[in-house]
């Protein structure tokens, strides 16, 4: 079986699934849903249904399969809510570093109250290195270190190259998705679902450890190695991250078509051709009856 069958195998629910995105309905509008992945403003969605009973979380798993494949064939309108990869992968970097800090022991900790000291700069920036060299080993993006059971780096996984490859398989899809930044969220939440958020008061503090700007620094001057590696996954990601917003639908579809054309003329070459084989065929059984009627109606 060759590799284009075996993608469409899988059933749309379960390839939109793969993704390990979070999923919110409005109940004023179930043609509409949005989809997003961690650091891309779950917590702003999930505060919005907090406070807005029509505005809920739901995910595909608590319906059968078949009522999945109805649902995402039938659904009109998926809003991909997506962050540039940069900024992405910094912010899901300091996320998990932090909760590894909170959650793996200080042994050179003199006391509870310290916070970052002499002494814990050096298990910061250690904590932080065993985070990267999980990200780096194979399989990346995965927990190498921390467990014996190997999980995810959960806050970020590469996948703007999958998607944009996958586009020309799931036409029916893809074009019903609109890829939103994530700077522009609430204001699509204002346009499409005539919901107005006060979002000045929502501050997410996750730089108890590192900034955006920091981590960058620290990167790319103390984890040389690892900060060439992620570069090249950051570049490939951000070149399919821009194809993926302004993909050309029209286009795509011209050559669909254009190529159904073909298959189309082909056909029809075909049966013009056998129709014509079949109706020699018949004209010369035709002839043959007759000179066998013939032959037979000689009276010798």
């Amino acid at each position: 079986m060759d590799n284009k069958n075996s993608i469409q195998i899988i059933s749309t629910s379960k390839f939109i699934q793969s993704f390990g995105l979070m999923f919110f309905k409005y109940k004023k509008d179930t043609t509409k849903i949005l989809v997003t992945s961690p650091k891309c403003g779950t917590r702003y969605l999930s505060n919005l249904c907090e406070n807005n009973s029509e505005f809920f979380r739901f995910h595909p798993a608590e319906v059968s399969n078949d009522e999945n494949d109805y649902y995402f064939d039938n659904i009109t309108e998926i809003y991909w809510i997506v962050r540039p990869v940069m900024e992405h992968l910094l912010s899901a970097i300091m996320t998990e570093h932090a909760s590894n800090m909170d959650s793996i022991k200080n042994p050179n900790k003199t006391s509870s109250k310290l916070k970052i000291k002499k002494d814990d700069e050096k298990w910061k920036f250690s904590i932080l290195e065993t985070l990267l060299n999980d990200i780096l080993t194979e399989p990346k993006f995965t927990i190498n270190s921390n467990d014996l059971v190997k999980g995810w780096f959960s806050h970020y996984k590469p996948k703007y190259e999958i998607l944009y490859n996958e586009i020309s398989n799931r036409l029916d899809l893809f074009s019903k998705i609109k890829f939103v930044e994530l700077q522009n969220l609430s204001e699509l939440i204002e346009s499409e679902f005539k919901i107005y958020v006060n979002s000045e008061n929502e501050k997410y503090a996750m730089d108890r450890f590192f900034t955006k700007e920091s981590l960058l620094e620290t990167l790319q001057s103390d984890f040389t190695n690892v900060w060439d590696e992620l570069k090249k996954i950051i570049d490939n990601e951000q070149y399919y991250y821009d194809k993926l917003l302004n993909y050309d639908y029209d286009n795509l579809f011209n050559e669909k078509i254009n190529e159904a054309y073909k298959e189309l003329d082909d056909v029809y070459d075909k049966l013009k051709k056998h129709i014509l084989i079949y109706s020699k065929y018949k004209i010369k059984n035709i002839k043959n009856n007759i000179n066998t009627i013939k032959k037979q109606l000689i009276i010798n």
